[in-house]
């Protein structure tokens, strides 16, 4: 590859920097923030890793209990509080035979020890008193890290203020303020009325002494089991109440919108005719298909689940051939011209084209949107399957079946991501919108080297160095010169779309049974909710 020469009598200061390490990433075309920013908007007051919905009642109760037994307004008081108590329902799962609660890694390493007795403070914080290598590293522990904001969304609970209106970083539960919405004083209570006073009161002398010991983890079982909310129970009603509310309680008065509520229906109904099927990317792929009608009206949360999925599609395509390049990249011992690699993508996705729909370079890429492509579903899946040259064919299949079944949509989709806020100048609706209209009049040829360049190679590279922190870097590739060399490779791979937290909900308050079907709970409430 080309070097610079340095001329007479130039002088160059030596650079000294740390190494660059290059680390994985998880978006490497930044195309993800238009599915989050629907899927947000779609399911406000949950996230992908508050994947237990008992802990919203447990939060509930534990600030709640902070608040009559603690006057400090110092947050590092309530942080070390919630510590405690985390780690103490950790050690306890662990102890009962539980798997696959936060902070089970560090619980059950301690629990190998002989001791009986286990100091509190020593598992929150470490000799220097910080976080590291404890049950948990984010300063307010898993509530703080996954919880906090869902629940502060949801109007649950909210963060105190000082006379003056300043936050002090300190959290309390809602209080009553309206009958028709659930708050956190109401979930605090039902948390209550399942736990037996004695035990209640053990945990929270366990936390005031920092210490607890074996028989007393056996004692919090199975009522502080966080997997596990009594059938019929108050607390189990409260949280469906909480989930089926409107989307923000606040303004419940103001049109209020009922995307989460609608979803959680729809996967019931989904779970209800396709329960061996029912996984979250199934669902928002069914949901693709209904392109946001309901019995032929419009229905505004499918229609945000259909945008959703119009995205995944078309992320996942760009990303595939991303991967194909990488793929291409990676059997180069050396460097390779960027002209080369794009040359030898094109022609490899070509000759893969020309075997299933016998199309030429020089064909106008007008002419082949009006051949005939398989189902999305069926081309991504193949196109997951595959690799390189035809992996990358099936991801164009992909993207001229997107324009085919979509055209007719673009417009309304446009409309809606924009009044509700989450648009994006880099998703589907955008790129069919601005750059395929030019794509249309190229060749098929020329159409694939400005696609391969401009939205995977070049893209890349403008999201890498958007996101390069110190000396980390999520490049997939060198570049210099316009010679590439392989770093490493990223395989596409659907986003978590929080519908996998609304299955595991579902079977948390016992309205869907192991096998995915709907209890007799969940009919119920389906067949009240498509009375409305």
């Amino acid at each position: 590859m080309a070097t610079t020469k340095i001329q007479n009598n130039e002088v160059r200061v030596p650079f000294l920097s740390d190494k660059m390490s290059y680390i994985t990433g998880l978006d490497p075309l930044g195309l993800q923030n238009p599915s989050s920013r629907a899927y947000t908007y779609l399911l406000n007051g949950l996230n992908v890793v508050s994947r237990r919905i008992r802990n919203y009642s447990f939060y509930c109760w534990l600030l709640n209990e902070f608040s009559k037994k603690v006057t400090s307004r110092d947050p590092k008081i309530q942080k070390e509080f919630v510590r405690k108590a985390e780690y103490i329902i950790a050690l306890s799962s662990v102890f009962n035979g539980l798997e696959g609660i936060n902070g089970s890694t560090y619980a059950s390493k301690t629990l190998e020890s002989e001791d009986t007795d286990i100091i509190l403070s020593e598992g929150i914080y470490n000799r220097q008193g910080t976080t590291d290598n404890t049950y948990w590293k984010y300063s307010f522990g898993i509530f703080g890290q996954y919880y906090m904001g869902s629940m502060r969304q949801i109007r649950i609970i909210e963060e105190v203020a000082d006379e003056f209106g300043n936050p002090l970083g300190l959290y309390r539960v809602t209080k009553k303020y309206d009958s028709k919405s659930i708050t956190g004083e109401d979930l605090a209570e039902a948390f209550s009325k399942n736990i037996p006073s004695h035990k209640q009161q053990l945990l929270l002398t366990c936390i005031e002494n920092n210490l607890i010991n074996r028989q007393q983890l056996g004692e919090l079982f199975p009522e502080f089991n966080m997997f596990s909310i009594p059938q019929e129970s108050e607390e189990n009603t409260l949280l469906i109440k909480m989930i089926f509310q409107p989307d923000d309680p606040e303004f419940s008065e103001e049109e209020p919108s009922f995307n989460r509520r609608n979803t959680f229906s729809y996967v019931l109904n989904y779970a209800h005719n396709n329960p061996e099927n029912l996984k979250e990317h199934n669902f928002t792929r069914w949901a693709y298909y209904q392109k946001g009608r309901r019995d032929k009206n419009f229905d505004e949360t499918l229609f945000g689940w259909y945008y959703y999925q119009f995205n995944e599609f078309f992320r996942l395509l760009c990303t595939a051939c991303l991967n194909g390049i990488l793929n291409r990249l990676e059997e180069e011992e050396g460097w390779i011209h960027l002209f080369n690699l794009i040359q030898q993508s094109v022609e490899g996705t070509i000759e893969e084209l020309e075997k299933s729909h016998r199309v030429k370079s020089s064909l106008p890429v007008s002419e082949i949107l009006s051949m005939t492509f398989g189902l999305e579903e069926n081309l991504c899946d193949k196109m997951l399957d595959e690799k390189k040259w035809v992996s990358m064919s099936y991801a164009i299949q992909l993207l001229f079946k997107l324009f085919q079944e979509n055209e007719n949509f673009i417009e309304e989709l446009s409309e809606y991501v924009h009044e509700r806020a989450i648009d994006s100048e880099f998703d589907v609706i955008s790129f069919f919108q601005i750059e395929f209209k030019r794509y249309q009049e190229l060749t098929l040829s020329e159409f694939l080297k400005s696609f391969y360049l401009n939205q995977v190679i070049y893209r890349h590279r403008n999201v890498a160095y958007r996101k390069m922190v110190g000396n980390q870097s999520t490049e997939k590739f060198l570049f210099e010169d316009n010679y590439l060399r392989h770093i490493s490779n990223f395989a596409p791979d659907y986003t978590a779309s929080r519908i996998g937290t609304v299955i595991t909900f579902l079977r948390d308050l016992h309205l869907i049974d192991g096998e995915n079907k709907p209890t007799s709970a969940g009919i119920n409430l389906s067949d009240s909710r498509n009375d409305n």
